[in-house]
């Protein structure tokens, strides 16, 4: 009689983060570039379009009923407002993406620090520039801090 051949058995391979539920999903350099260009994008896009000072004679309710009615349709773009927008959302969507290869600790107090960073950034600057350097630097900030 002829012998049935039998096969090794497969080893199956489970990481630590299927048992639990989570993912071990680290963002490579394509989704961390896609995710700087995308806030790029909306960015310039968001700081596009530029509204005109509105006329210090609008007293009345009725006169800025008609200046707002009579601007709406106008599109009036600012591509030096639209750059420094796309700036932000660059700076925003890079460090963002580079944060989630940090621990959860470092991860959020780096989008704190970021964040306070932004917030100082755009109330002393009063530009999306300012206030995506100030992203940078406190982004800077929390990820030279020890994580414990």
């Amino acid at each position: 009689m002829a012998k049935k051949k039998t096969r090794p058995a497969e080893v199956v391979k489970t990481s630590t983060a299927s048992k639990t539920g989570g993912s071990n999903v680290i963002p490579g350099k394509r989704t961390q570039l896609a995710m700087a260009w995308a806030g790029a994008a909306m960015g310039y896009l968001a700081g596009l379009n530029h509204w005109p000072a509105r006329p210090a004679e609008l007293d009345n309710l009725a006169s800025q009923a008609a200046w707002f009615g009579g601007v709406l349709g106008i599109t009036q773009l600012d591509r030096g407002t639209a750059t420094q927008g796309g700036f932000l959302g660059m700076v925003v969507g890079m460090g963002l993406a580079l944060s989630f290869l940090m621990s959860e600790r470092k991860m959020l107090l780096t989008w704190v620090l970021a964040g306070l960073g932004m917030a100082a950034g755009a109330f002393l600057g009063h530009n999306p520039a300012a206030a995506g350097g100030g992203w940078v630097l406190g982004w800077l900030i929390g990820f030279a801090l020890p994580a414990r």
